[in-house]
């Protein structure tokens, strides 16, 4: 297992502890927020790490629009049934065994594409006002915190402090 994907568990463990149950204790409440969200990103980074991660060694096809990969059983099923993903997003023809060193490339391009979309999430969440709630928008504004926390550990990962 990577060990990249060894420290993010343990951040996702020690994370989720910090989470306690509230009804009325606004501080906590928000912190909830701010930790629920960036959990929940971390969840998803770490499975996609690691079901990337377990293609090592395995023949892959690459996407030609994105950075991800499949298996040749997945390429064969995908091609299957439906007969139109070669005008969506195209796989190479050409299979390829897939490596440490394109792990770690997918990893750098991973994480520059989650970079991206938390940016642009927290900008178009203020770029105006999302609702006439203010218990709503202080909810959004939490949880623009946690996509900011998970944009600087990205930042870090792709630094290599991590």
């Amino acid at each position: 297992m990577d060990n990249l994907i060894i420290k993010l568990k343990e951040k996702l463990t020690s994370r989720k502890s910090l989470i306690k149950n509230t009804t009325c204790d606004y501080s906590i409440f928000e912190k909830n927020c701010y930790n629920h969200e960036y959990t929940q990103l971390l969840e998803i980074f770490i499975k996609h790490l690691e079901e990337t991660y377990n293609l090592i060694g395995l023949d892959v096809y690459k996407y030609e629009k994105s950075f991800n990969y499949i298996t040749k059983e997945e390429f064969d099923k995908k091609v299957e049934e439906d007969k139109y993903y070669h005008n969506f997003n195209p796989i190479k023809k050409d299979s390829i065994l897939f490596t440490e060193e394109l792990y770690e490339e997918f990893k750098d391009v991973y994480c520059k594409f989650l970079i991206k979309r938390c940016n642009e999430d927290i900008l178009n969440s203020l770029s105006g006002s999302i609702s006439t709630s203010d218990f709503y928008n202080a909810v959004v504004r939490t949880r623009n915190k946690g996509k900011m926390e998970f944009i600087d550990l990205l930042n870090d990962i792709i630094n290599k402090f991590i």
